[in-house]
């Protein structure tokens, strides 16, 4: 892994620090959507000097190179995905959850539209709001739960 991440800064580029390595580990194996906020907390432990502007600043690095990307759902946080596999994303709108969902037959499909609309694909963000399955329950309270109706979709 170590190698990896290595790799990833010196080609785009940057740096081999300590706290870009740490940073980017920890967004690596993390699939929480984390803020800048939720990655200081989490790398001060390891690099117990860095201050919140540095992680503030290594992140928009990262962003503006590309290597990891940057979502805004729908509460106006900042959070951050460094999960290059095509994927889209589920977020709750009660309590945040924010879930990876990989694309299968999907990915194919917007490549070939892509090409055929001869488009050049600069980044690509594909979110489904609602509610998480933890929430329908609770909210619930033993009355099943109704799905609301996308047209055209459900």
């Amino acid at each position: 892994m170590k190698n990896n991440v290595e790799a990833i800064l010196r080609k785009n580029g940057l740096k081999n620090t300590k706290t870009r390595r740490e940073i980017y580990k920890y967004l690596l194996n993390t699939r929480s959507h984390p803020s800048v906020y939720d990655i200081y907390q989490h790398t001060k432990s390891i690099l117990p000097g860095m201050s919140y502007a540095t992680v503030y600043n290594v992140v928009n690095t990262f962003v503006d190179k590309g290597i990891i990307q940057e979502l805004s759902p729908f509460d106006g946080k900042r959070r951050f995905d460094a999960n290059k596999i095509p994927h889209f994303h589920l977020v709750c709108v009660k309590c945040g959850r924010i879930e990876d969902v990989p694309f299968e037959d999907e990915g194919e499909r917007f490549k070939r539209i892509l090409k055929e609309k001869k488009w050049k694909p600069l980044q690509f963000n594909f979110i489904i709001y609602g509610i998480c399955d933890q929430c329908s329950e609770k909210s619930s309270e033993g009355r099943p739960s109704e799905v609301s109706k996308i047209p055209g979709l459900f």
